[in-house]
């Protein structure tokens, strides 16, 4: 298997080298090179340790100009960042980090790198509610030396509050960093965090030069929450806070070179979004909170008179948008779905894209980063003839070169397809089904793989944790549920529905697998991590004869727990966290008895089916505590259960060996409980 897998690798080399002799037509000459690229040896089967390691490739960043390609390497345990030349692909530098958790990469300029990581544990002097602490260091390429400007703040007394810096205490943000070119050289912008006469953490707007060893600070926030916007000359163009005492959102923007506050409203939970600058005009687009069920409009509000417009023609058309790097004005739209759909609103774009999608028919193509021009474009390529890899596509040449696959020793994966299907009470359900590779879909082995959230939605692109498990011979269903935040139909139709009707959607899809004869009815599991657990455990407590196992990954047992869990966090009894948490469960406060009769903690006697609890000790989401409750509830019912404990994990499955350690514990509960073959 190895030696075929040197074989792989360098049949992809020549394949690229040849390659780039070759000018391409309409892209399908590039399809027939790839497939003898991916076919060149037949590859075994896929082992379960591919999935269970983070990739070996991820976050691929392409250098402002092209020269230079970031990303981010695993090998065996080991994380590093490497930084190459893109076109002899000489590698520059590699940065050994050891375990520490990274969450990603973003360019300064062709010499500087952001690397941003995090931590879940509580930094020296703190106190207050446990969190995942996001960091960030500047890195020299040229030099090869990093600096902690965001952990080293020069002071600044005039708002009476304390700066956090690792001088004294930490390094944190709270925001993407963005990169702003001045006059005299490129800035970067952050959000870090800073306390008032109180002790309340409070966002402050920091910036700094790259390779700086100190940033300063450009603007404090009176608000726990608050959002800048950036312009293209490195000032605040609109700034969104919301108070919560009064529970209220202000937005407020440059007009006449001062902030100006032009719209403000009640509000329960939603605030405006910054989207950016807008394409063309002196002006600020903004989404807008219509209603508390989650609806927006698009507008755009004058950074002139502060007017605000009526719905722009965009409205609805994107889930979200490409802005231009160093000014922060819109330049695409992006719709997420099936099929990745692109807008951009310079011709030579939008021609350039064109010709990328058309050139892998029948295959999935993701954007993922672009040099400033957007002349070279780095994207993900996933299918059946080429697997999952990354590629950069050259505007200029019309070429294709690899960057390497997101998984190595994964040359096939299985098709994900989508479908529609109708809920009981006649709501349409959008979903994705994964199919084992080999098998004819008839009387297949289920498993239901609800995503978190419930907030959040599945797309259909690579899920590793789906891939896995149909390699290991199982169907794998992925419903958009209600309460899924695909359109606000689907995200308001959850209100409520906590353990109701959105669980009784899971089951809906089953049946209708069941009767299209895809599935076996006798061989269906349901497995997920964070709100997908919990409907794991609702599955096996409050749904009977649907399921014969259940796995459920940082799972929530106990509502009422993790409703105090909530208001401890917050600080107060009512707050936004809690008020998101009530409006999907119907709950009025933490003695709700709607709370227990959706616990499955409380109902454990109903268990009649086995059920595997998986949790992170670092869990700073979900508490480790909510699978110790249904644990020890499942054992004093004498219920079949299993507890594993993932000893340094977050709630992401952020480290390789306790990632792998959850999917081998899933896989070998499945093979027992529920056998594919």
């Amino acid at each position: 298997m190895r030696r075929a897998r040197q074989l792989l690798r360098y049949c992809k080399d020549m394949v690229w080298i040849m390659k780039d002799k070759v000018r391409l037509f309409g892209g399908r000459l590039l399809s027939m090179i790839l497939l003898l690229m991916t076919w060149a040896v037949s590859a075994d089967n896929v082992h379960l340790d591919i999935f269970g390691h983070l990739p070996s490739t991820e976050d691929v960043r392409i250098s402002p100009n092209g020269s230079r390609l970031a990303l981010i390497r695993t090998a065996g345990d080991e994380r590093l960042v490497q930084i190459l030349s893109l076109d002899d692909r000489k590698i520059l530098r590699t940065l050994h980090l050891q375990n520490l958790k990274l969450r990603g990469l973003q360019w300064v300029d062709e010499n500087h790198l952001l690397i941003i990581s995090s931590s879940s544990v509580q930094p020296r002097g703190t106190i207050g509610r446990d969190t995942e602490w996001r960091m960030l260091t500047s890195y020299d390429v040229e030099q090869g030396s990093s600096s902690d400007p965001v952990g080293n703040v020069i002071p600044d007394n005039s708002s009476g509050h304390v700066t956090w810096t690792s001088g004294g205490f930490m390094n944190t943000i709270v925001d993407t960093p963005v990169v702003r070119a001045t006059a005299d050289a490129p800035n970067v912008y952050v959000s870090g965090l800073e306390t008032d006469k109180n002790n309340i953490f409070k966002p402050v707007l920091l910036r700094f030069h790259p390779g700086a060893k100190y940033s300063s600070v450009v603007a404090h926030s009176s608000e726990v929450t608050n959002r800048w916007l950036i312009d293209q000359s490195g000032e605040v163009a609109a700034n969104v806070i919301y108070i919560e005492p009064e529970r209220k959102w202000q937005l407020s923007l440059k007009v006449d070179n001062h902030l100006k506050v032009v719209a403000s409203a009640e509000s329960e939970l939603a605030v405006p979004q910054l989207v950016g600058l807008a394409p063309k005009d002196n002006a600020v687009w903004v989404r807008f909170p219509l209603n508390q069920n989650g609806s927006t409009v698009l507008k755009s509000v004058s950074m002139t008179d502060g007017t605000v417009s009526e719905p722009l023609a965009e409205n609805g058309q994107y889930e979200e948008f490409i802005l231009d790097r160093l000014t922060g004005r819109v330049v695409a739209g992006r719709k997420l779905s099936n099929h990745e759909d692109i807008v951009f609103f310079d011709s030579g774009a939008q021609e350039a894209w064109d010709f990328i999608n058309s050139s892998f028919p029948g295959e999935k193509v993701r954007f993922v980063s672009a040099t400033d021009d957007f002349r070279r474009m780095v994207i993900t390529i996933e299918g059946k003839e080429h697997g999952y890899m990354y590629a950069v596509f050259d505007a200029g040449s019309y070429k294709f070169k690899s960057v390497g696959a997101v998984y190595d020793g994964l040359d096939k994966i299985a098709e994900t397809t989508s479908l529609v299907y109708q809920s009981s009470d006649g709501l349409s359900i959008p979903a994705f089904l994964t199919l084992p590779l080999g098998r004819e879909p008839t009387h297949l082995p289920l498993i239901v793989l609800p995503h978190g959230g419930p907030a959040a939605h599945d797309t259909g692109y690579f899920d590793w944790w789906a891939q896995a498990l149909a390699a290991q011979g199982y169907a794998v269903l992925q419903p958009n549920f209600r309460g899924s935040d695909v359109n606000l139909q689907l995200l308001s139709a959850g209100y409520g529905e906590w353990g109701r009707k959105m669980q009784q959607d899971l089951s809906d899809g089953v049946r209708k697998l069941v009767k299209d004869g895809v599935v076996d009815a006798k061989r269906v599991c349901i497995a997920g991590a964070s709100y997908g657990g919990y409907a794991a455990l609702a599955g096996a407590s409050f749904d009977k004869g649907t399921y014969r196992c259940a796995v459920s990954v940082s799972g929530i047992s106990d509502l009422a727990e993790m409703r105090t869990t909530l208001v401890q966090q917050g600080w107060r009894e009512d707050s936004r966290s809690t008020r998101y948490f009530d409006r999907f469960i119907g709950a009025k406060d933490t003695n709700d008895p709607v709370l227990g009769e959706r616990s499955p903690a409380q109902h454990v006697e109903d268990v009649n089916i086995p059920v595997l609890l998986i949790h992170g000790k670092d869990d700073t989401v979900v508490p480790y505590r909510q699978s110790e409750l249904m644990f020890k509830a499942l054992k004093k019912a004498g219920k079949p259960v299993e507890f594993v404990t993932l000893k340094h994990e977050d709630h992401w499955l952020s480290n390789s060996d306790t990632r792998m350690q959850m999917l081998q514990a899933m896989v070998d509960f499945l093979l027992k409980n529920n056998p594919p073959n």
